[in-house]
């Protein structure tokens, strides 16, 4: 299975990064390789998240108060 970003998340993703970077040096590494990591969770496995609504599911970010947002395009299975 494959995945995007949509550009307003990889926009956030930029920000928290730079911002996490500011607050301690490396942090930032931390932090993308722990939604990178919630991403591949994801992506594995993504009817074993919770549902947000009827769209959209949610896999917490390890560490940080993130959430990984997604939807599971059946077209695409």
């Amino acid at each position: 299975m494959t995945y995007r970003f949509h550009e307003d998340a990889r926009d956030e993703l930029d920000s928290a990064a730079a911002w996490y970077e500011v607050e301690r040096i490396g942090l930032a590494a931390d932090f993308v390789r722990a939604v990178d990591s919630a991403i591949h969770r994801a992506v594995a496995d993504p009817e074993s998240w919770p549902a947000i609504d009827r769209r959209f599911r949610r896999c917490p970010v390890q560490r940080f108060p993130y959430d990984v947002v997604f939807a599971v395009d059946a077209r695409k299975l």
